[in-house]
């Protein structure tokens, strides 16, 4: 490489450059004078070295000791790197990186100094030293995670509290979170951070001493720039002052599983509308074709029997949706699994599109210990991913139940089956299936393969937590471009059943009644027309629009009635509240409450008032006789002259 060549890279080199020969400057290249600010070469190169610097290094020592110092050690090794404080034209200080390389030629010393400008540099770790000390005195636990949830790092707070999670390569968010806040952290929080940055939430850690705490939780996740998940970061503010007992705690984690229904009744909204719309326009219809033919009777009760069929089915969709919806503890009991399944594949076909048909196979009633919510859930969620799997191109969702007998123990790496009796569930669909090389990864909480603006939504990492929380297995068979399988083994339970809501064989043959019914109903068209309807079977009907007049019309005579019928929401006095008053003057009066909807009584509550029938409104007035001559029956029976 020719002189011209090393001169054209002295001025091309972005940093500053200069010669030193003897202790005066001798050359110095164009970054240098940008550098320090001067007007020219010429009037850097006036300048002695001396006056490049301030009076005092950041270590507190004289520059020009501490640069003799410099120097002599670069004559001695032949270069020397360090940081040095420059000082600029207009008196500015800014760090520097310095390289100095000695050169003796003939009794001349001569310095090649390379200087480049560390102050953006200084700046990042002055504010990562700031950041770090606010981290660490903070009382907020803070810790990082790899994307598989390994933590490499815990603020001294996190320490103090969880114990020293860095103890072990090991240590996983899974073995300091009771399951129910994991259940929100791997099934909301985290997959939330994922798409949208940060989530904001509460859940629950265990302390050192295994005592287990609230917290208020945020989870951030850091991506590179190519939206590949680096690592996941958390800080968990201590919330026991704010929540004193257990039950509080537990609203947490029911408000989760109510957010969650009610996210996947977003989703299968569309169809819900389509098919209601369907059902209402039956009934528009047929109203019409009955005004049509209201001169030809047979016609017209021919129409009337439709629009009844269509009211039917509206009914039972709005009973499906409210089944899901509706706010309910969590809790373990003998749980015909039958019936679960049948009522999430009733909201499921009013939901599906018509290019995804679904056929089911129930061979078994045999019991689980259970809770009825949670296995809705897993139900709801496998099958909302076979929709998915096949929504471009249509597809059959089988689904089948049965009971099975294993006689001698069954493991594999994915099943471990003790002998006994269990419940087999498979959810199958002939869709896209999914790669062998992601199958072992569907039930991490961080894996998805859905699309950002696709949600996430319920997760088979929950359907995977739901079933070990149930003591169960559950396994996939796929191949890619033919459909997938899951399959769950539910142990049978021995346990006695809880007892279930009794049903009653009707007699399609109703009699002419004579007695005296109190009727309360806010809705004066329900009120009115069950009225006329009862009176038209023989029976006495005092009828009010509100709880306070009927209570105190039942006060004013009690033994004058021999059954009430009342709504539970009104204004004034709830049918529940007119109930109570009632049976605390007559504890034997036969009573049926309806509603068309209340999330504030539960089955449980009705037992304890003294209520033993609960009608789900719209009520078919054959019911509702049916139901009326069956308690008065039960009356007469134990010889009850009230």
């Amino acid at each position: 490489m020719g002189n011209d060549e090393y001169k054209e890279l002295f001025e091309r080199s972005a940093d500053a450059i200069l010669i030193i020969r003897d202790g005066k400057f001798v050359d110095c290249n164009e970054a240098t004078v940008k550098m320090l600010r001067y007007k020219s070469k010429l009037a850097l190169l006036n300048t002695h070295p001396s006056q490049l610097s301030p009076e005092y290094q950041s270590d507190g020592r004289l520059s020009h000791e501490k640069a003799d110092e410099m120097i002599e050690t670069a004559f001695r090794k032949g270069s020397n790197r360090f940081e040095w404080m420059h000082k600029k034209a207009d008196g500015k200080i800014f760090p520097v990186e310095v390289l100095l390389t000695a050169i003796t030629e003939t009794g001349t010393k001569t310095l090649h100094v390379v200087w480049r400008d560390i102050s953006e540099r200084k700046n990042q770790e002055t504010d990562m030293l700031r950041l770090k000390s606010i981290v660490e005195s903070t009382s907020d636990l803070i810790a990082s995670t790899t994307p598989d949830g390994r933590i490499f790092y815990t603020n001294d707070a996190a320490k103090k509290t969880l114990g020293n999670l860095n103890d072990t390569n090991h240590a996983q968010i899974q073995d300091f979170h009771p399951d129910w806040a994991l259940d929100i952290i791997i099934n909301e929080g985290i997959p939330h951070a994922i798409s949208n940055g940060i989530w904001q939430g509460e859940s629950a850690a265990f302390k050192a001493n295994g005592e287990e705490i609230p917290v208020s939780q945020v989870i951030m996740a850091h991506k590179d720039l190519n939206g590949t998940l680096l690592y996941l970061s958390t800080i968990m503010r201590d919330m026991s002052e704010h929540y004193k007992n257990r039950s509080e705690r537990l609203e947490l984690q029911n408000r989760l599983h109510q957010a969650q229904k009610m996210e996947a009744i977003g989703t299968l909204s569309g169809g819900i509308a389509h098919d209601f719309n369907n059902i209402l326009s039956g009934i528009f219809g047929y109203c019409q074709l009955a005004k049509n033919h209201i001169e030809t009777p047979l016609k017209a009760k021919n129409h009337i029997n439709e629009i009844i069929k269509g009211s039917k089915k509206a009914a039972d969709l709005i009973q499906q949706i409210l089944t899901f919806s509706r706010k309910s503890p969590h809790q373990k009991r003998p749980l015909r699994i039958y019936l679960v399944l049948k009522e999430a594949l009733k909201l499921l076909r009013a939901s599906l599109p018509s290019t995804i048909d679904i056929k089911e196979q129930i061979d078994t009633r045999s019991k689980i210990m259970a809770d009825a919510t949670k296995i809705h859930q897993v139900i709801m969620n496998l099958c909302t991913n076979a929709y998915h799997a096949m929504r471009e191109t249509g597809g059959t969702l089988y689904v089948s139940l049965s009971t099975i007998k294993i006689d001698i123990p069954q493991s594999s790496d994915d099943v471990k089956l003790d002998p006994g009796s269990y419940v087999k569930l498979e959810v199958r669909d002939t869709g896209s299936g999914i790669s062998k090389d992601i199958q072992n990864k569907i039930f991490d909480p961080y894996f998805t393969t859905k699309k950002t603006d696709k949600g996430t939504g319920l997760g088979l990492a929950v359907v995977h937590g739901i079933v070990k929380e149930h003591k169960g297995q559950i396994t996939l068979e796929s191949i890619e471009g033919k459909g997938s399988c899951f399959t769950i083994h539910f142990p049978v339970s021995q346990e006695g059943s809880h007892p279930e809501k009794s049903t009653i064989k009707q007699d399609k043959t109703l009699n002419k009644g004579t007695q005296n019914i109190l009727l309360v109903d806010d809705e004066k068209s329900i009120l009115d027309s069950t009225k006329q309807l009862l009176e038209h079977q023989g029976y006495k009907v005092t009828s009010f629009t509100n709880g306070v007049d009927a209570f105190e019309e039942f006060k004013k005579n009690p033994n004058n009635f021999d059954l009430i019928v009342s709504d539970v929401t009104m204004p004034g006095m709830t049918g529940d509240v007119l109930l109570k008053n009632a049976l605390k003057i007559r504890s034997a009066i036969p009573i049926i409450l309806c509603s068309g909807y209340s999330d504030k009584l539960s089955e449980d509550d009705l037992m304890n008032i003294g209520i033993k029938h609960y009608l789900q409104k719209p009520i078919l007035i054959h019911d509702l006789i049916f139901h009326i001559q069956h308690l008065l029956g039960q009356k007469e029976e134990k010889g009850d002259t009230a």
